[in-house]
């Protein structure tokens, strides 16, 4: 590396400074005067040391700044003799003063001096260490302090004032434009700012407050933020049972682990992680000093205690291999990472994906370069220990297992074939005595044993086989179908969305910094300056072809190109491995290549393996700046005469500068953290377990099944660690079904037994297809009787029968059916699975399986008795689908919310409803409901209008435009609308959340909540046996009046309705008009003395009476007209 490498690096780096000679050389002399004129007082043997180490550093810096030249030539003549004179004038002063002083005070005064001097240049790379320590713990504050509420708090108490503001403009000019008027209103806004700054801080200190207090729970005296993520809890949770029971597990049989929560009624088994620990211990340790801290707030730290760690660890090894740069720019760029702070700032697992990662590598790379075999045996057993302890975290330790093996043995090949292709060409017999042979052995077989030992005892063995097939498992994650045909939950996870080339080099920081770092796994296989001059056409072309790989062409490229080109950069470097006379060690190049490589192609599979990428990214930009820097500060040390120490820190702060931005990235990031969970949810959750049986099951969508197992401390059917199970269709069929009662039959059937009613049916059937159509038969039937006799129907013994009905008809626990606003945006996903086509997707399989088109038509035919014509029209759609994401198109579709409720404007018999750039009308003479379009007249697919008791619904089968809506009539007499797809229409969400369950009968509102944003949550109690009449709401409490009337007859009601409410309104004028005149009397009697004042009151009185009798006769007349209607 440049200014580390060999003795003999300068003397291959030949400069000529031949013109400028004796650079340096006078301050060298006064110096060795210097210090022979303070050693007077030693002896001599002492000083003889002393000089003697002196001419070998003046030997050894010599060597650096004036050797023989002969590759590289610059002439530096024009610049000979810049800073002379002050360099002169320094040496004569440090001469004279020399001279002057003999004392044996000042003597020990230098010596200590030295020493101190010596010291702090020895440790002052390891003292910047506390910069990203610092770094680290100072953004991930911002998330405990909920840092982004201030700037909500500013943000609306500005808006309040604002809109004050523009309102007293607009009033005092009605006429001002729109550019005059937010001129005026930042001006007079800026204006009172400045004037009642005091006043206007202390209303954003009280609210954000409220802001925070809403995200923020009370333990003691002491105020925490709610934990933010979804998978979290489930990890706290475990951390509970671990600090009440001692253990994770919510039962224990057999001595096996159960997580009885999820899947409930069922349970799974529960793998030990090392999460929970984690939290547990640091939470057992921060209770000695704060007895308010709780577990959920000790959760929060537990990332920026592995984050600091990994940051001290990418900086020591940094600082090894390329100088305190490189270690300041690889340790901060990892704290400050945008990806890694979004994933680790609510505490899931994934920071152990940056911890291990790190630590794995940081004692391979110990391994790697430590000279003693000892040691290399010692790192490399603790790396194995390292691999092992990161499968207690991650199914995913085989990478880092697979890259380092890989990387000790292709550095072997290499250098094996570079010697058999070399003039050595050693014998079989000596290869196998070589020291490199032994080497690798030793360290290779350490690692292996070491690692697949901790494995097997901490994961267990049958872990292993992963080692060979975890490089193509995760390809898996992504079809459409899972192989028994259910649907693959994993399709529709965001994380699993597969990120494109160039949204990995965004991710990355952008198009120079991704080429820094991949730049930084070319020079590392280089290692110093020395060798990238020798070789200074392939280095260049290698980076041209970085460089290409982050424009917007290249990125373009394939993944599978991407990935050929950037290897063939990794292979024009292993050229110089080749020509180079020096044994060159490449461990290092590899395993930083594979890492890099293999986490881009993973990314392409799915987003959430971005986050792979952050350790090397961090470490190959260090890696670059750090070659840079030194080869920067060693070419103008060697081209002006300023002390290359200066030189060094000037271009240090340089860079350094490069890293304010991340920072700011990092904190800002930061900043804008806000917990999912607050007091909306934490209330919510909390009555249902104050008001519930022990044994209650919640039912919703799988993704917050971890708050609810929690916060309520009840079960769930599905969570984020079990959606992937069949159960997940049957709670999408609950949500799109139209039938409550099909709604309440499945409800049942997944609390008495999750799909163990399919189970025993299929085991009789072996058919999934025809098992799922005799299932949904007898879910909807109430009496347990009347489905036994389907069941008997279909050829099952009364034991069979009994089998499946202890799963589909049991006496049911409590239920809570929860629909909340974060489900509109998610109704594409739960409407898929709940359409699921199970027919479709046994067709695609019989497809693959028989790979033969007669094959597959003739079982067509036999399944579904479908025609010959049919059946080969059925292969060729499948034929057609070239991609997962087709088939599962093909297979069910994706049925989602388009507006939620708008108010609808009536113009005669038709009312007009708009959805973005649909207009729609609704005639209310026949409720025909029509979009006119330029093409002509076309329909809605299904229409459902409210009736007092329920609804009615209009399916039109040609002309369609492919959306739903439902209509509503409300009892104000005004008209309101939704736009859905058509299959949401009369769906069980839409009617509960939407409608709060107007016309529903099993579902009973338990709780309605609306919290910030006017977010809300509608909990329902399941009514298992329909006890309670069907919910009508007041609000639809109304009919259509002109449905079968004329339009003719429509104006005339139009009119007399005009009519009512002219004389409803003149009857209250008038009414209002008597009180008045009659208050005014009671309040002036002195007028009756007079006979003027009193024939003035007399003629009162008279008006008065004409009106209270006006108003008596419109009131008979409005009474007449409601009668009449």
């Amino acid at each position: 590396m440049v200014g580390k490498g060999s003795d003999s690096e300068d003397d291959e780096i030949s400069i000529d400074f031949s013109k400028i000679k004796g650079f340096f050389s006078g301050r060298k002399k006064s110096e060795k005067a210097r210090h022979s004129k303070k050693q007077a007082g030693i002896s001599e043997s002492k000083q003889q040391a002393k000089e003697e180490s002196q001419r070998e550093s003046a030997r050894q810096s010599q060597e650096a700044g004036d050797q023989n030249d002969d590759d590289i030539s610059i002439d530096f003549s024009k610049i000979k003799n810049i800073f002379s004179k002050s360099s002169k004038a320094r040496k004569s002063s440090t001469a004279d003063s020399a001279d002057s002083d003999g004392s044996d005070d000042v003597v020990m005064d230098a010596e200590s001096l030295d020493k101190a001097k010596s010291y702090i240049k020895k440790f002052w790379p390891y003292l910047l260490i506390l910069i990203p320590i610092f770094i680290t713990i100072f953004v991930r504050a911002h998330t405990v302090n909920l840092a982004v509420t201030d700037t909500w708090a500013r943000n609306s108490v500005y808006d309040f004032y604002r809109s004050q503001i523009e309102a007293s403009i607009r009033q005092q000019n009605p006429g001002i434009d729109q550019n005059t008027l937010g001129n005026a209103v930042a001006q007079n806004l800026q204006t009172f700012i400045e004037q009642r700054k005091a006043e206007i801080d202390q209303q954003v200190v009280l609210t954000s407050g409220d802001i925070k207090n809403y995200f923020q729970y009370q333990s003691g005296d002491t105020l925490y933020p709610y934990m933010g993520d979804i998978d979290s809890y489930y990890f706290l949770r475990q951390a509970r049972n671990l600090a009440e029971k001692g253990h994770i597990c919510d039962v224990i049989e057999n001595g096996v682990c159960y997580d009885a929560y999820t899947v409930a009624p069922n349970k799974l088994v529960l793998p030990k992680t090392l999460h929970p620990y984690s939290i547990y211990y640091l939470y057992s340790f921060l209770k000695i000093f704060n007895k308010d801290i709780t577990l959920m707030q000790a959760q929060i730290y537990v990332p920026t205690l592995y984050a600091i760690i990994a940051a001290i660890l990418v900086y020591l090894m940094m600082l090894k291999l390329f100088g305190p740069l490189a270690a300041l720019t690889g340790s901060t760029l990892l704290s400050v990472n945008p990806i890694f702070l979004t994933r680790s700032l609510g505490s899931d697992t994934d920071v152990y994906n940056v911890f291990f990662p790190v630590l794995i590598i940081f004692l391979a790379f110990e391994a790697f370069t430590v000279e003693d075999i000892r040691k290399k045996i010692i790192f490399a057993a603790l790396a194995g220990l390292a691999v092992g302890s990161y499968s207690f975290a991650w199914i995913g330790w085989w990478y880092l297992f697979d890259f380092i093996a890989i990387a000790v043995l292709g550095n072997y090949a290499l250098s094996a074939l570079r010697d058999y292709f070399s003039e050595k060409k050693p014998s079989f017999k000596n290869l196998l005595n070589d020291r490199k042979t032994k080497e690798m052995v030793f360290l290779l077989a350490t690692f292996a044993v070491v690692a697949l030992l901790a494995v097997g005892l901490i994961a267990g063995f049958k872990q292993l086989p992963i080692i060979y097939k975890g490089p193509f498992g995760f390809l898996k994650a992504k079809v459409a179908a899972n192989p028994n045909i259910w649907p693959n939950v994993l399709t529709t996870v965001a994380e699993f969305n597969a990120a494109s080339i160039p949204q990995i080099v965004s991710q990355a920081g952008g198009k120079w910094w991704f080429f820094m770092a991949l730049l930084g796994f070319i020079v590392v296989i280089y290692k110093n300056l020395k060798n990238v001059a020798k070789n200074v056409l392939i280095f260049l072309l290698s980076a041209a072809l970085l460089y290409y790989l982050v424009t917007p062409k290249g990125t373009s490229l394939p993944p599978i190109t991407y990935l050929l080109l950037f290897g063939l950069t990794f292979a024009l470097s292993i050229i110089f491995v080749f020509k180079s006379q020096e044994e060159v060690d490449v461990k290092l190049g590899i395993m930083f290549f594979l890492w890099v490589a293999a986490s881009i192609y993973a990314a392409t599979s799915g987003i959430r393996f971005t986050l792979l990428l952050v350790p090397p990214i961090a470490i190959g930009i260090g890696i670059t700046f750090g070659f840079l820097h030194e080869t920067i500060t060693y070419l103008l040390s060697k081209a002006v005469k300023i002390n290359r120490a200066i030189i060094s820190i000037i271009i240090f702060l340089v860079f350094a500068y490069y890293l304010v931005s991340p920072v700011r990235g990092g904190i800002g990031t930061a900043s804008s953290y806000l917990p999912n969970v607050n007091d909306q949810w934490w209330e919510d959750l909390t009555a249902i377990k104050e008001n519930s049986q022990p044994d209650a099951i919640i039912n919703s969508w799988w993704d917050f099944g971890h708050w609810f197992k929690f916060i309520a401390d009840r079960r769930v059917t599905l969570d984020g660690s079990s959606q992937n199970n069949p159960q997940l269709h049957w709670l999408g069929r609950s949500l799109l079904t139209p039938s409550d009662n099909e709604a309440r039959g499945i409800l049942r059937m997944l609390d008495c037994g999750g799909n163990n009613a399919f189970k025993e049916i299929d085991a009789k059937k072996q058919n999934t297809p025809n098992s799922v159509q005799l299932l949904r038969k007898i879910i909807v039937l109430q009496d347990r009787g009347e489905a036994k006799n389907v069941l008997a129907a279909d050829g099952f013994s009364d034991s069979e029968s009994e089998k499946v009905l202890q799963y589909s008809h049991c006496n049911a626990p409590e239920n809570f059916f929860i629909t909340s606003e974060d489900m509109i945006g998610k109704g594409g996903v739960w409407a898929h699975f709940g359409s699921w086509s199970f027919e479709r997707a046994w067709m695609h399989r019989q497809f693959d399986d028989l790979n033969s088109e007669s094959k597959v038509v003739d079982a067509y035919i036999s399944q579904f008795g479908m025609s010959r014509e049919d059946a080969l029209s059925y292969y060729n759609q499948i034929r057609s689908l070239k991609t997962d994401a087709e088939i599962n198109q093909w297979i069910a579709p994706w049925p989602s919310y388009l507006q939620g409720e708008a108010g609808c404007t009536r113009q005669s018999e038709a009312v007009i409803c708009q959805a973005q750039d649909l207009m729609v009308y609704v005639n209310l003479t026949n409720m025909d409901v029509y979009v006119p379009t330029q093409q002509g007249v076309r329909r809605m697919d299904a229409v459902s209008y409210t009736t007092p008791e329920s609804y009615n619904t209009i399916r039109y089968a040609s002309d369609t435009v492919g959306v739903g809506m439902v209509f509503m009539f409300n009892s104000d007499g005004s008209y309101s609308s939704l736009f859905m797809s058509p299959q949401l229409v009369n769906s069980t969400f839409t009617k509960l959340f939407y409608l709060n369950g107007h016309g529903t009968q099993y579902f009973q509102l338990f709780r309605d909540s609306k919290g910030m944003n006017n977010f809300k949550i509608k909990i329902w109690k399941v009514d298992w046996e329909g006890k309670n009449p069907p919910i009508h709401l007041a609000r639809f409490n109304a009919t259509n009046p002109y449905f079968g009337r004329t339009v003719e007859q429509v104006r005339k009601m139009d009119e007399d309705a005009a009519a009512k409410k002219a004389a409803e309104e003149e009857a209250a004028r008038l009414k209002e008009e008597a009180q008045a005149a009659e208050a005014q009397a009671q309040e002036n009697p002195a007028a009756a003395e007079s006979g003027q004042a009193e024939s003035v009151a007399q003629g009162n009185e008279s008006a008065v009476g004409e009106r209270i009798i006006i108003a008596k006769d419109s009131s008979d007349l409005v009474e007449q007209i409601e009668n009449t209607n």
